[in-house]
């Protein structure tokens, strides 16, 4: 701390102490980023006395003198000014006086101006109201200022503003709080007229009732109304049905700088959705299995949406949903149906479909059939199928591979959805176990086209006691009772019941020979 001593030669010269009027400040404006202060004052003209400018920074119980510095003297007139170039009024708000240099025991404070303080002002960004608090120090006696202007009368503040560097325009004032004794100009202002992602710098303009040729202007603050940047994009990667769960996987932007996210899910494609998940974008890998689709009869559309930071969705993937078979059958035909993506405009999309049936059980596995464009497929081959060992049930699933308007890939694999032929049964009257020259007559059991899911064959001998029971097709009567021994040659009686699921039970009975060479 420290005082500047400014040192001027006057017009006329004072007949006295008691004549000299003290000096008046009438401003104290902050007059670049860096907070350089310029002061403007009237003197009484009549006096020879060195200026003396004094500051206080609030460190401080009281001001004290500055360093000494002497400047050329000042012209002859009633508005004399100082610069402070080491101010750096932008960071805290700082208090300025001037006296005469008179230099006697009884004039301490007697011939110094009021003190004048700096307007501080400082600014917050509410990202989710998109607005701009700007607030400043108010001229008035405060418990938390000391030394404040409380003798200046403000008739309002006037709002400046930049926008990205351009000319600072005025938006607004500021309004007078209260009546009589009590009023005051209000310290406080919202700027509602924000965009992110925009630079905006400030300041406030203190206008007094003396007249505004006296205004006063506030430090400059800027900053920029940034938000998280949103990722660029969601990709639902996979949307696999297993069973009756649902498992998805999906991945985010890497630039993305939010961090929560929500999966939704509705029946209907225009919604309501509910949420089935939040995650965390530190989450890997991000998926999830809804365990409580019914993803065979029911058609379910998932979403993922950012969450910004005041709670609202942002970015969203693309609307992806199941796919839903529709399976029919007429005579050895099968026809495959589907509810095409149509909600993906844009997006190329190609089906595949996937069978497994036309061998036996053990050992079947899923081949492709056709890729296509379209949502419907004819199996009408199943004929080449129909032989002896052959099961009757053929299952088939529905692959999608989406590739997004954004770049992005989505594979869609359906529910599994099976159909059953019906086998035809031809019953042989006779076997003969010990016949080496044909190995087919060495067995009894019913000739069926194609394998049933149930198969129950029964073997009594005459007397009604059952020696033989098989559910399985590949175990045949092999002209065997109890213990391994060979049945007598004669004549025995069986029962076959052949069942598919959705079909009527098919149940035989008769009579078989047994012959031996």
């Amino acid at each position: 701390m420290g005082m500047v001593l400014l040192c001027f030669t006057s017009w006329a010269q004072n007949n006295g102490n008691d004549t000299i009027t003290p000096p008046v400040l009438k401003t104290a404006t902050v007059i670049n980023d860096e907070g350089v202060v310029r002061l403007l004052w009237e003197i009484d003209r009549t006096i020879d006395y060195d200026l003396i400018v004094w500051e206080d920074n609030y460190q401080v119980g009281a001001f004290v003198d500055l360093d000494t510095v002497l400047i050329d003297s000042i012209k002859a007139n009633n508005i004399n000014s100082w610069q402070d170039d080491q101010s750096q009024a932008n960071e805290k708000a700082r208090s300025y006086k001037i006296s005469y240099n008179i230099r006697e025991s009884d004039t301490e404070g007697k011939y110094e101006s009021h003190p004048y303080n700096t307007t501080h002002l400082t600014t917050s960004f509410d990202t989710c109201q998109m607005n701009i608090e700007l607030i400043w120090s108010r001229h008035v006696a405060s418990k938390a200022f000391r030394n404040f202007n409380d003798t200046i009368k403000i008739e309002h503040y006037n709002i400046w503003r930049s926008v990205d560097g351009n000319d600072f325009e005025k938006i607004g004032e500021t309004s007078t709080v209260g009546q009589g004794d009590t009023s005051h100009t209000d310290t406080t202002y919202t700027d509602t007229q924000i965009q992110y992602d925009r630079n905006y710098k400030y300041f406030v303009e203190m206008v007094p009732q003396e007249g505004p040729f006296l205004k006063s202007k506030s430090n400059r603050v800027g900053l920029r109304t940034e938000m998280p940047d949103d990722p660029e994009y969601i990709n639902i990667d996979s949307l696999i049905t297993r069973g009756r769960n649902i498992h998805l996987t999906f991945s985010i932007d890497s630039a993305s700088q939010l961090n929560r996210y929500v999966l939704m899910r509705s029946e209907n494609k225009e919604g309501p959705y509910d949420t089935l998940k939040h995650f965390n974008h530190s989450d890997r890998p991000l998926q999830y299995t809804d365990k409580s689709a019914r993803p065979a009869n029911r058609r379910y559309y998932y979403q993922v949406a950012a969450v910004n930071q005041c709670g609202a969705l942002t970015t969203r993937s693309d609307t992806i949903n199941n796919i839903v078979l529709s399976v029919s059958k007429q005579n050895l035909t099968h026809q495959i149906s589907w509810k095409m993506f149509t909600q993906l405009a844009g997006s190329h999309i190609t089906y595949q479909v996937y069978r497994k049936g036309g061998k036996g059980m053990e050992g079947s596995r899923y081949e492709l059939q056709q890729t296509m464009e379209h949502s419907t497929f004819t199996d009408d081959d199943i004929q080449s199928y129909k032989a002896e060992g052959v099961s009757s049930e053929f299952c088939y699933y529905v692959t999608a591979d989406i590739d997004h308007q954004n770049g992005g890939k989505t594979i869609v694999t359906s529910h599994k959805s099976c159909l059953y032929v019906k086998p035809q049964v031809f019953i042989p009257n006779a076997f003969i176990p010990n016949d080496n020259s044909n190995e087919r007559n060495r067995r009894f059991r019913p000739e069926l086209t194609f394998i049933p899911r149930d198969y129950l064959l029964i073997i009594y001998n005459r007397r009604g006691k059952k020696i033989f029971e098989s559910h399985n097709y590949d175990n045949p009567w092999k002209g065997q009772i109890k213990g391994g021994k060979k049945a007598p040659a004669g004549t025995y009686i069986y029962y076959l019941e052949v069942k598919n699921p959705g079909q009527p039970l098919i149940h035989k009975k008769g009579q078989v020979t047994l012959i031996y060479r």
